[in-house]
């Protein structure tokens, strides 16, 4: 056989070895801090907090998503902490737990599992999309900064399929308006107004479509009250490339 034609077949076998090794290996599962976790549940709450509240794929807006969490992880993921929050459009119910992410190995990232058991799940089970807002961000919980993991739930499809949007859940804190902006020549679009029931946590969210973050441009969300620009925030979005 011909020498070049045998190191082809040599190099595609080695790829493929390894591209299988990668879809069979067990997946990633991040370890819990035990003396971070914090559940409650009070219907009587006055919450106030940060603008950005929640960063979640189209797959995890409920309840019974809360039961197998994932954030698609790239591969240079440098800070190993995450934390993890959770909580209800009327502040009743909220989680809070910081996780030590595992690495991936894969060039194109890979999910990353957030275990932990709720003592609330009977609560969880009865929230539906637009009930409650899951985020996670870089570090312990102790520090605020603007990089955010994508929250996803965890099944088989996870690590090639894309979700259809990422909804960004805001508290608005008194705007009249809110908009987002994919990268620095985007343009402005209308975040909607959630008009039913109570909304103490958060009362406006943004769908962004997978097709125009997929590549992770800075996104800004913009608040105005009765004309009056509010401060802007930047989300950077820790995105793994998926199809």
């Amino acid at each position: 056989m011909n020498r070049r034609i045998a190191l082809k077949l040599a190099r595609v076998f080695v790829a493929c070895v390894a591209t299988a090794a990668i879809a069979d290996a067990a997946p990633l599962v991040a370890e819990l801090d035990e003396k971070s976790f914090q559940e409650s549940y009070s219907p009587e709450v006055s919450v106030s907090g940060a603008v950005i509240v929640g960063v979640a794929s189209s797959r995890a807006l409920t309840g019974s998503a809360t039961g197998s969490l994932a954030v698609f992880s790239p591969p240079d993921i440098g800070e190993n902490k995450a934390c993890l929050t959770m909580v209800s459009r009327d502040g009743a119910y909220y989680l809070r737990a910081v996780f030590t992410m595992k690495v991936p190995q894969a060039q194109s990232g890979e999910p990353v599992q957030l275990p932990f058991r709720s003592g609330k799940r009977d609560v969880l089970k009865d929230y539906q999309t637009g009930d409650i807002a899951m985020l996670a961000t870089r570090g312990d919980c102790s520090s605020s900064g603007q990089s955010y993991y994508l929250v996803d739930e965890f099944d088989d499809k996870l690590k090639s399929a894309a979700p259809e949007f990422v909804r960004v859940y805001v508290n608005s804190f008194g705007a009249t308006d809110v908009y987002y902006k994919i990268g620095d020549a985007g343009e402005l679009v209308e975040c909607a107004f959630i008009d039913a029931g109570q909304r103490t946590s958060f009362d406006y969210f943004c769908d962004l479509q997978w097709s125009s973050i997929a590549a992770a441009p800075p996104v800004q969300i913009l608040r105005e009250r009765f004309g009056r620009e509010l401060p802007d925030v930047h989300l950077n979005l820790r995105i793994a490339p998926r199809q």
